[in-house]
Protein backbone atom coordinates (compact mmCIF):
# COMPACT_ATOMS: atom_id res chain seq x y z
CA UNK A 1 0.00 0.00 0.00
CA UNK A 2 1.12 3.27 -1.09
CA UNK A 3 2.59 5.09 2.16
CA UNK A 4 1.99 8.79 0.79
CA UNK A 5 -1.49 8.49 0.50
CA UNK A 6 -3.29 10.42 2.63
CA UNK A 7 -4.12 8.22 5.83
CA UNK A 8 -8.09 8.06 5.65
CA UNK A 9 -7.99 6.73 2.10
CA UNK A 10 -5.34 4.01 3.38
CA UNK A 11 -7.52 3.04 6.55
CA UNK A 12 -10.58 3.36 3.99
CA UNK A 13 -9.03 0.73 1.39
CA UNK A 14 -7.30 -1.44 4.18
CA UNK A 15 -11.01 -1.47 5.69
CA UNK A 16 -12.73 -2.81 2.74
CA UNK A 17 -9.91 -5.01 1.45
CA UNK A 18 -9.90 -7.43 4.77
CA UNK A 19 -13.64 -7.15 5.50
CA UNK A 20 -13.91 -8.30 1.46
CA UNK A 21 -10.92 -11.09 1.87
CA UNK A 22 -12.69 -12.59 5.14
CA UNK A 23 -16.14 -12.98 3.32
CA UNK A 24 -14.86 -14.12 0.19
CA UNK A 25 -11.61 -15.41 -0.30
CA UNK A 26 -9.83 -15.07 -3.77
CA UNK A 27 -12.77 -12.67 -5.28
CA UNK A 28 -10.14 -9.47 -4.93
CA UNK A 29 -7.35 -9.69 -6.96
CA UNK A 30 -6.37 -5.98 -7.27
CA UNK A 31 -7.80 -2.60 -5.44
CA UNK A 32 -6.22 0.52 -7.71
CA UNK A 33 -7.71 4.23 -7.01
CA UNK A 34 -8.99 6.86 -10.01
CA UNK A 35 -9.76 10.18 -9.48
CA UNK A 36 -8.40 13.19 -7.21
CA UNK A 37 -5.75 10.46 -5.81
CA UNK A 38 -4.92 9.73 -9.25
CA UNK A 39 -3.49 13.24 -9.84
CA UNK A 40 -2.48 13.53 -6.73
CA UNK A 41 -5.55 16.45 -5.66
CA UNK A 42 -7.26 14.87 -3.18
CA UNK A 43 -9.21 17.59 -0.35
CA UNK A 44 -11.56 17.78 2.32
CA UNK A 45 -14.83 16.73 0.06
CA UNK A 46 -13.43 14.67 -2.50
CA UNK A 47 -14.39 11.16 -2.93
CA UNK A 48 -12.06 8.18 -3.03
CA UNK A 49 -12.69 6.14 -6.51
CA UNK A 50 -11.40 2.78 -7.15
CA UNK A 51 -11.44 -0.02 -9.43
CA UNK A 52 -11.41 -3.17 -8.27
CA UNK A 53 -10.34 -6.01 -10.61
CA UNK A 54 -12.43 -9.42 -9.37
CA UNK A 55 -10.76 -12.65 -10.14
CA UNK A 56 -14.43 -13.65 -11.47
CA UNK A 57 -18.08 -12.69 -12.02
CA UNK A 58 -19.46 -12.17 -8.81
CA UNK A 59 -22.25 -15.00 -7.71
CA UNK A 60 -25.03 -14.41 -4.74
CA UNK A 61 -22.21 -15.00 -2.18
CA UNK A 62 -19.37 -13.02 -3.87
CA UNK A 63 -22.71 -9.98 -4.18
CA UNK A 64 -23.30 -10.29 -0.57
CA UNK A 65 -20.28 -9.97 0.64
CA UNK A 66 -19.17 -7.11 -1.52
CA UNK A 67 -22.67 -5.21 -0.33
CA UNK A 68 -21.33 -5.99 3.41
CA UNK A 69 -18.15 -4.58 3.02
CA UNK A 70 -19.08 -1.60 1.16
CA UNK A 71 -21.68 -1.41 4.03
CA UNK A 72 -18.78 -1.46 6.44
CA UNK A 73 -17.41 1.15 4.93
CA UNK A 74 -20.40 3.58 4.60
CA UNK A 75 -20.82 3.52 8.52
CA UNK A 76 -16.64 3.74 9.37
CA UNK A 77 -16.27 6.08 7.09
CA UNK A 78 -19.24 8.51 6.50
CA UNK A 79 -17.64 11.50 5.66
CA UNK A 80 -15.88 10.02 2.21
CA UNK A 81 -17.57 8.19 -0.80
CA UNK A 82 -16.23 5.27 -1.42
CA UNK A 83 -17.19 4.77 -5.38
CA UNK A 84 -16.58 2.79 -8.16
CA UNK A 85 -16.74 -0.58 -9.89
CA UNK A 86 -15.70 -4.23 -9.77
CA UNK A 87 -14.50 -5.96 -13.10
CA UNK A 88 -12.39 -8.77 -14.45
CA UNK A 89 -8.93 -8.14 -15.65
CA UNK A 90 -10.43 -8.85 -19.61
CA UNK A 91 -13.37 -6.23 -19.47
CA UNK A 92 -10.44 -3.78 -18.89
CA UNK A 93 -8.50 -5.21 -22.17
CA UNK A 94 -11.35 -4.77 -24.20
CA UNK A 95 -12.82 -1.38 -24.91
CA UNK A 96 -15.38 -0.07 -22.04
CA UNK A 97 -18.20 -0.23 -24.32
CA UNK A 98 -18.09 -4.13 -24.18
CA UNK A 99 -18.02 -4.52 -20.50
CA UNK A 100 -21.60 -5.53 -19.20
CA UNK A 101 -22.95 -3.86 -15.67
CA UNK A 102 -20.66 -4.95 -13.00
CA UNK A 103 -21.09 -4.40 -9.19
CA UNK A 104 -20.87 -0.58 -8.25
CA UNK A 105 -21.05 1.20 -5.04
CA UNK A 106 -21.89 4.80 -5.27
CA UNK A 107 -22.93 7.76 -2.91
CA UNK A 108 -23.69 5.28 -0.15
CA UNK A 109 -25.39 2.78 -2.12
CA UNK A 110 -24.54 -0.90 -3.49
CA UNK A 111 -25.58 -2.02 -6.76
CA UNK A 112 -24.86 -5.74 -8.24
CA UNK A 113 -25.39 -4.67 -11.78
CA UNK A 114 -24.32 -1.15 -13.07
CA UNK A 115 -22.72 1.38 -15.49
CA UNK A 116 -20.61 3.70 -12.89
CA UNK A 117 -17.84 4.89 -14.60
CA UNK A 118 -17.78 2.32 -17.16
CA UNK A 119 -16.30 4.06 -19.80
CA UNK A 120 -13.33 5.26 -21.52
CA UNK A 121 -12.00 7.95 -19.33
CA UNK A 122 -11.95 5.57 -16.53
CA UNK A 123 -9.82 2.87 -18.45
CA UNK A 124 -7.78 5.52 -19.96
CA UNK A 125 -7.21 7.14 -16.57
CA UNK A 126 -6.27 3.70 -14.93
CA UNK A 127 -4.11 2.57 -17.78
CA UNK A 128 -1.88 6.02 -17.34
CA UNK A 129 -2.41 7.10 -13.52
CA UNK A 130 -3.83 4.60 -11.73
CA UNK A 131 -2.49 4.01 -8.06
CA UNK A 132 -1.92 0.02 -7.01
CA UNK A 133 -3.09 -0.44 -3.82
CA UNK A 134 -3.01 -4.32 -4.20
CA UNK A 135 -2.21 -6.37 -6.80
CA UNK A 136 -0.08 -5.67 -10.17
CA UNK A 137 0.79 -2.19 -11.03
CA UNK A 138 -1.94 -1.16 -13.88
CA UNK A 139 0.65 -0.29 -16.32
CA UNK A 140 1.28 -3.81 -16.64
CA UNK A 141 -2.12 -5.10 -16.95
CA UNK A 142 -2.45 -4.13 -20.88
CA UNK A 143 -5.50 -2.19 -20.18
CA UNK A 144 -7.53 -1.20 -23.31
CA UNK A 145 -6.83 2.91 -23.68
CA UNK A 146 -7.19 4.05 -27.15
CA UNK A 147 -6.98 7.90 -27.99
CA UNK A 148 -9.41 8.21 -30.07
CA UNK A 149 -12.14 6.45 -28.20
CA UNK A 150 -11.63 8.58 -25.78
CA UNK A 151 -12.23 11.79 -27.53
CA UNK A 152 -15.04 10.41 -29.21
CA UNK A 153 -16.84 9.62 -25.57
CA UNK A 154 -15.50 12.74 -24.55
CA UNK A 155 -17.17 14.76 -27.40
CA UNK A 156 -20.36 13.09 -27.09
CA UNK A 157 -20.75 13.56 -23.17
CA UNK A 158 -19.90 17.47 -23.88
CA UNK A 159 -22.71 17.46 -26.61
CA UNK A 160 -25.62 15.41 -24.74
CA UNK A 161 -24.74 15.17 -20.77
CA UNK A 162 -23.19 19.06 -20.55
CA UNK A 163 -25.65 20.21 -23.65
CA UNK A 164 -28.21 19.22 -21.04
CA UNK A 165 -26.68 21.43 -18.34
CA UNK A 166 -26.11 23.66 -20.29
CA UNK A 167 -30.17 24.24 -20.72
CA UNK A 168 -30.82 23.48 -17.63
CA UNK A 169 -28.19 26.61 -16.29
CA UNK A 170 -30.80 29.05 -18.96
CA UNK A 171 -33.24 28.73 -16.03
CA UNK A 172 -31.36 27.86 -12.81
CA UNK A 173 -28.33 30.02 -13.48
CA UNK A 174 -29.68 32.04 -10.34
CA UNK A 175 -29.52 29.02 -7.95
CA UNK A 176 -26.35 27.82 -9.18
CA UNK A 177 -24.47 30.75 -8.59
CA UNK A 178 -25.40 30.86 -5.07
CA UNK A 179 -24.08 26.93 -4.69
CA UNK A 180 -20.59 26.76 -4.25
CA UNK A 181 -20.84 22.71 -5.32
CA UNK A 182 -22.76 23.77 -8.20
CA UNK A 183 -20.06 26.47 -9.56
CA UNK A 184 -16.67 23.86 -8.77
CA UNK A 185 -18.21 21.30 -10.56
CA UNK A 186 -19.72 22.66 -13.31
CA UNK A 187 -16.89 25.13 -14.10
CA UNK A 188 -13.84 22.51 -13.82
CA UNK A 189 -15.87 19.83 -15.18
CA UNK A 190 -17.21 21.54 -18.48
CA UNK A 191 -13.67 22.97 -19.05
CA UNK A 192 -12.00 19.16 -18.43
CA UNK A 193 -13.62 18.36 -21.36
CA UNK A 194 -12.75 21.08 -23.31
CA UNK A 195 -9.34 20.55 -22.69
CA UNK A 196 -9.10 17.46 -23.99
CA UNK A 197 -11.34 17.82 -27.01
CA UNK A 198 -8.77 21.04 -27.41
CA UNK A 199 -5.36 19.35 -26.78
CA UNK A 200 -5.98 15.65 -26.71
CA UNK A 201 -4.82 15.09 -23.16
CA UNK A 202 -6.31 14.22 -20.03
CA UNK A 203 -6.38 16.46 -16.82
CA UNK A 204 -7.22 17.05 -13.61
CA UNK A 205 -10.22 19.36 -12.11
CA UNK A 206 -7.52 21.67 -10.63
CA UNK A 207 -6.06 21.20 -14.22
CA UNK A 208 -8.88 22.24 -15.69
CA UNK A 209 -9.01 25.28 -13.09
CA UNK A 210 -5.57 26.27 -14.20
CA UNK A 211 -5.91 25.98 -18.31
CA UNK A 212 -8.59 28.31 -17.75
CA UNK A 213 -6.50 30.55 -16.41
CA UNK A 214 -3.89 30.05 -18.65
CA UNK A 215 -5.36 29.29 -21.99
CA UNK A 216 -8.97 30.58 -22.44
CA UNK A 217 -10.28 34.29 -22.63
CA UNK A 218 -9.65 36.48 -19.39
CA UNK A 219 -13.46 36.71 -19.25
CA UNK A 220 -13.69 33.31 -17.69
CA UNK A 221 -10.97 34.01 -15.64
CA UNK A 222 -12.83 34.98 -12.02
CA UNK A 223 -15.35 31.61 -12.71
CA UNK A 224 -12.09 29.79 -12.65
CA UNK A 225 -10.33 31.73 -9.95
CA UNK A 226 -13.56 31.03 -7.83
CA UNK A 227 -14.05 27.16 -8.69
CA UNK A 228 -10.26 26.65 -7.62
CA UNK A 229 -10.84 28.17 -4.23
CA UNK A 230 -14.11 26.48 -3.64
CA UNK A 231 -12.37 23.24 -4.50
CA UNK A 232 -8.57 23.88 -2.74
CA UNK A 233 -9.57 26.26 -0.50
CA UNK A 234 -13.39 26.41 0.79
CA UNK A 235 -13.26 28.24 3.70
CA UNK A 236 -12.09 31.36 2.00
CA UNK A 237 -14.87 33.50 0.96
CA UNK A 238 -15.42 33.83 -2.78
CA UNK A 239 -14.16 37.37 -4.21
CA UNK A 240 -17.38 37.93 -6.41
CA UNK A 241 -19.14 40.78 -5.14
CA UNK A 242 -22.43 39.76 -6.50
CA UNK A 243 -23.70 36.19 -6.66
CA UNK A 244 -26.27 36.43 -9.88
CA UNK A 245 -23.29 37.66 -11.58
CA UNK A 246 -21.17 34.19 -10.45
CA UNK A 247 -24.52 32.73 -11.81
CA UNK A 248 -24.47 34.17 -15.25
CA UNK A 249 -20.63 34.07 -15.44
CA UNK A 250 -21.40 29.97 -14.86
CA UNK A 251 -23.96 29.53 -17.56
CA UNK A 252 -22.30 31.79 -20.13
CA UNK A 253 -19.37 29.41 -20.03
CA UNK A 254 -20.67 26.06 -19.74
CA UNK A 255 -22.48 27.10 -22.96
CA UNK A 256 -19.05 28.16 -24.14
CA UNK A 257 -17.88 25.51 -23.72
CA UNK A 258 -20.34 22.88 -24.69
CA UNK A 259 -20.87 24.86 -28.52
CA UNK A 260 -17.01 25.62 -28.88
CA UNK A 261 -16.14 21.93 -27.92
CA UNK A 262 -18.66 20.78 -30.50
CA UNK A 263 -17.06 22.47 -33.30
CA UNK A 264 -13.43 20.92 -32.63
CA UNK A 265 -11.75 18.09 -34.46
CA UNK A 266 -9.62 15.08 -33.43
CA UNK A 267 -6.14 16.62 -32.54
CA UNK A 268 -2.98 15.08 -34.77
CA UNK A 269 -1.99 13.25 -31.15
CA UNK A 270 -5.47 11.09 -31.36
CA UNK A 271 -5.34 10.39 -34.76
Amino acid sequence: MDEELPELVRQVCASFTHALNQSAEGLLEGLHLRGSLAWGEFHESSDIDFTAVVSRRPGVHDLTALEAAHTQIWFEFPDHDFDGHHVLLDDLRRPASECPPVPTSHAGRFLAADDLDVNPVAWSELATRGVRLTGRDATVLGIHADRAELWEYTHQNLTTYWGRVGRELKVGWMVAGRREDAVMWCTLGAARLHHLLATGEMTSKGGAGRYILEHLDERWHPLATDALRARETPSEPTEYRSLSQRGKDLRDFVAWCVADGARLDLPEVCA
